[in-house]
């Protein structure tokens, strides 16, 4: 019997490498960087205030509804050093209704939330869809 074991990957969507500033709109808006991206949702990087306004939201709210926002990234700043080439337009410009998934402690001063997006235009979609295909790369 091998030694490793095999995780199921209960992620129904590919997640690429990401990094650009973004903008979670909050009572106060605050400034986060990407992580990664999927058709489905975002990694965030934060500070520790930021992480725990977050889950206490969660963890207080009735009924423990997920914690609604607004996150707002530009596209075309995402794509830098990819194949991807995003429209110069205000399609680019992002402000996606999300709902915090999770929360996750990855050293003593940062922490990644998951954010869901709740709603994606087509237009959104389409773009989402185009950069991961370009970010992932293609194989021989």
């Amino acid at each position: 019997m091998s030694t490793t074991t095999s995780r199921q990957n209960l992620r129904h969507h590919l997640r690429v490498p990401a990094a650009c500033p973004a903008v979670l709109r909050l009572e106060t808006p605050a400034k986060v960087q990407i992580r990664n991206i999927s058709r489905a949702g975002v990694m965030v990087s934060c500070e520790r205030e930021l992480a725990d306004l977050l889950s206490a939201d969660q963890k207080t709210t009735i009924r423990h509804e997920p914690t609604t926002l607004e996150i707002e990234f530009d596209l075309r700043e995402l794509a830098r050093g990819s194949t991807f080439v995003p429209p110069d337009s205000a399609e680019a410009a992002f402000r996606i209704a999300a709902v915090v998934a999770h929360t996750c402690r990855q050293s003593r001063d940062e922490y990644h939330v998951g954010l869901s997006y709740l709603r994606l235009t087509t237009e959104q979609q389409d773009l989402l869809d185009e950069f991961i295909e370009a970010k992932k790369g293609r194989r021989p």
